[in-house]
Formats: structure tokens, sequence, C-alpha cells
């Protein structure tokens, strides 16, 4: 919910500091507050956008790796996503998405998996009946 918050907050404070300079142009004067209007406005903003940076960070964790082929247009590589529902500093419980892919210049031979799993399930995958890979 913070997150929504923030985000909503980040897309919105531009319109209002738009309207702001289209305001005090308009006035045909040099206002001698402008300079530190501008540095507050832009400090909060700054702010509220290291906030934001912060929760992401501490919800959402990604890595990968590429790795280029031995022929012209052969790729591969790796992504691992994980997001923390209460937030890495509350709790180690989490949803990963692993996926590997392989690109070649070949259109046949281009293979994606992805798996989904939660901390919460069990070690031992052999005794699940449902596969968990798309």
């Amino acid at each position: 919910m913070k997150i929504l918050f923030l985000a909503v907050l980040l897309a919105i404070a531009p319109a209002f500091l738009w309207a702001g300079e289209t305001k005090s142009k308009d006035q045909g004067r040099f206002d001698f507050d402008q300079p530190f209007d501008d540095a507050i406005a832009k400090g909060i903003l700054r702010s509220l956008l290291n906030r934001a940076l912060d929760a992401i960070e501490d919800h959402v964790e990604m890595k990968g790796k590429l790795r280029h082929g031995a022929q012209a247009g052969e790729e591969e590589g790796r992504l691992e996503l994980r997001v923390y529902p209460r937030g890495k500093s509350q709790s180690g419980d989490h949803v990963a998405a692993e996926g590997w892919f392989r690109f070649s210049p070949d259109l046949l031979n281009n293979e994606m998996t992805f798996r989904f799993r939660s901390s919460q399930d069990p070690v031992d995958r052999s005794q699940s009946d449902a596969p968990d890979v798309l």
C-alpha cells in the first residue's frame, strides 16, 4: 500500500511543479523566492524518489546473467526474480520466479522455461504431482 501511494505521488508531483513554473513565468517579473522554492521542491521530490526506491529494494530482488553463444545471434541467459510481500527487512518469506532462455538464429531451436515457487514450499519437488514449469 505504501509503495502504491509513493508511486502515485511521484507520478503527480511533476504536474504540480510544472503548473507552478508556468504561473511564475506569466507574471513577467523576477520572483526572488523562486530559486529557493525550486530547490525545496526538487529536494522533496528527490527525497520521495529515494524512499520509493528503498521500498522497492526491500520488496523486490532481481538477478540475471546473459551469455552470447558461439554463433552470431545465439544467446542464452538466466533470470531470477524474488518478491518479498512483507519486505526483506521484515521476513525472509518470498515468491520466486526463475527463468532460463536460449535464442538461436534457427527459430525452431529457441527455448524459454519459467518456474515459480514460494519460500514456504517443501524443498523436495519429487513428491509434488503438479509440475511448476510453463
